[in-house]
Protein backbone atom coordinates (compact mmCIF):
# COMPACT_ATOMS: atom_id res chain seq x y z
CA UNK A 1 0.00 0.00 0.00
CA UNK A 2 1.15 3.44 -0.80
CA UNK A 3 -0.06 6.97 0.12
CA UNK A 4 -0.05 9.94 -2.60
CA UNK A 5 -0.34 13.51 -1.66
CA UNK A 6 -3.78 15.24 -2.66
CA UNK A 7 -2.48 17.96 -5.14
CA UNK A 8 -5.82 19.79 -5.30
CA UNK A 9 -9.77 20.04 -3.99
CA UNK A 10 -11.40 21.37 -6.51
CA UNK A 11 -15.33 23.29 -6.46
CA UNK A 12 -18.23 21.52 -8.34
CA UNK A 13 -18.15 22.79 -12.33
CA UNK A 14 -14.90 24.34 -12.19
CA UNK A 15 -11.74 22.54 -13.96
CA UNK A 16 -8.80 21.53 -12.16
CA UNK A 17 -5.61 23.45 -12.67
CA UNK A 18 -2.93 20.37 -12.87
CA UNK A 19 -2.86 17.63 -15.14
CA UNK A 20 -1.67 14.75 -13.27
CA UNK A 21 -1.78 13.93 -9.47
CA UNK A 22 -4.53 13.24 -7.36
CA UNK A 23 -7.27 15.66 -7.52
CA UNK A 24 -10.34 15.51 -5.19
CA UNK A 25 -13.51 17.28 -6.44
CA UNK A 26 -16.60 18.21 -3.92
CA UNK A 27 -19.70 17.00 -5.47
CA UNK A 28 -22.87 15.29 -4.89
CA UNK A 29 -23.32 11.54 -3.76
CA UNK A 30 -25.75 11.28 -6.87
CA UNK A 31 -24.34 9.61 -9.92
CA UNK A 32 -25.26 11.80 -12.85
CA UNK A 33 -24.66 14.71 -10.73
CA UNK A 34 -20.88 13.86 -9.69
CA UNK A 35 -20.36 12.59 -12.94
CA UNK A 36 -20.64 16.26 -14.40
CA UNK A 37 -18.57 17.58 -11.89
CA UNK A 38 -15.52 15.03 -12.90
CA UNK A 39 -16.27 15.83 -16.73
CA UNK A 40 -16.20 19.58 -15.68
CA UNK A 41 -13.30 19.41 -13.89
CA UNK A 42 -11.52 17.48 -16.69
CA UNK A 43 -12.07 14.15 -16.49
CA UNK A 44 -11.67 12.22 -20.02
CA UNK A 45 -12.27 8.64 -18.26
CA UNK A 46 -14.78 7.43 -14.61
CA UNK A 47 -14.64 5.00 -12.62
CA UNK A 48 -17.33 4.22 -10.94
CA UNK A 49 -17.84 1.81 -8.01
CA UNK A 50 -20.95 0.66 -7.40
CA UNK A 51 -22.62 -1.72 -5.04
CA UNK A 52 -26.10 -1.45 -6.27
CA UNK A 53 -25.23 -1.20 -10.53
CA UNK A 54 -26.53 2.04 -10.85
CA UNK A 55 -27.19 1.60 -14.99
CA UNK A 56 -26.12 4.76 -16.03
CA UNK A 57 -23.07 6.68 -17.95
CA UNK A 58 -22.21 10.04 -19.20
CA UNK A 59 -22.70 11.55 -22.80
CA UNK A 60 -19.14 13.15 -22.67
CA UNK A 61 -16.88 10.24 -20.58
CA UNK A 62 -17.19 6.46 -20.34
CA UNK A 63 -17.81 5.72 -17.36
CA UNK A 64 -16.17 2.11 -16.84
CA UNK A 65 -18.54 0.38 -14.46
CA UNK A 66 -16.39 -2.10 -11.27
CA UNK A 67 -18.56 -3.43 -9.02
CA UNK A 68 -17.66 -5.88 -5.49
CA UNK A 69 -20.92 -6.93 -4.86
CA UNK A 70 -21.52 -10.80 -6.20
CA UNK A 71 -25.75 -10.26 -6.30
CA UNK A 72 -24.81 -6.85 -8.41
CA UNK A 73 -22.56 -8.56 -10.43
CA UNK A 74 -25.14 -11.35 -10.81
CA UNK A 75 -28.04 -9.80 -11.92
CA UNK A 76 -25.85 -7.07 -13.93
CA UNK A 77 -23.40 -8.94 -15.49
CA UNK A 78 -23.93 -6.92 -18.78
CA UNK A 79 -23.82 -3.86 -17.08
CA UNK A 80 -20.81 -4.20 -15.03
CA UNK A 81 -17.65 -3.93 -17.10
CA UNK A 82 -15.50 -5.23 -14.16
CA UNK A 83 -16.21 -7.79 -11.72
CA UNK A 84 -13.85 -7.40 -8.40
CA UNK A 85 -15.02 -10.40 -6.87
CA UNK A 86 -12.37 -12.34 -9.35
CA UNK A 87 -10.19 -9.34 -10.75
CA UNK A 88 -6.58 -8.52 -10.05
CA UNK A 89 -5.19 -4.93 -10.11
CA UNK A 90 -3.74 -6.00 -13.32
CA UNK A 91 -7.17 -6.32 -14.99
CA UNK A 92 -8.43 -3.35 -13.62
CA UNK A 93 -5.59 -1.40 -15.54
CA UNK A 94 -6.15 -3.68 -18.68
CA UNK A 95 -9.77 -2.60 -18.70
CA UNK A 96 -8.95 1.34 -17.99
CA UNK A 97 -6.58 0.79 -20.71
CA UNK A 98 -8.81 -0.82 -23.21
CA UNK A 99 -11.44 1.90 -22.64
CA UNK A 100 -8.81 4.94 -22.73
CA UNK A 101 -7.67 2.87 -25.98
CA UNK A 102 -11.90 3.03 -27.64
CA UNK A 103 -13.37 0.32 -25.93
CA UNK A 104 -17.06 0.83 -25.41
CA UNK A 105 -18.16 0.33 -21.41
CA UNK A 106 -20.55 -1.89 -20.98
CA UNK A 107 -23.31 1.67 -20.52
CA UNK A 108 -22.05 2.84 -24.14
CA UNK A 109 -23.34 -0.47 -25.51
CA UNK A 110 -26.74 -0.27 -23.74
CA UNK A 111 -26.64 3.99 -24.77
CA UNK A 112 -27.19 4.89 -21.19
CA UNK A 113 -26.44 8.22 -20.14
CA UNK A 114 -27.63 10.82 -17.71
CA UNK A 115 -26.86 14.36 -16.99
CA UNK A 116 -27.40 16.55 -14.77
CA UNK A 117 -26.06 19.75 -13.05
CA UNK A 118 -26.65 20.43 -9.27
CA UNK A 119 -28.34 23.61 -8.22
CA UNK A 120 -29.04 25.94 -5.49
CA UNK A 121 -32.58 26.58 -4.47
CA UNK A 122 -35.98 25.76 -6.65
CA UNK A 123 -36.50 25.39 -10.27
CA UNK A 124 -38.51 28.02 -11.80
Amino acid sequence: MGFVDVEEVVEYGSPSSIDSGLVLLDAPSRFEEAATGLVAAGAGLIVHLTADGIPAGHPTAPVLKVSGERSTVGALADDIDVDATTATADDLHASIRAVADGRPCAVDEHGLTEFAITRVGPSM
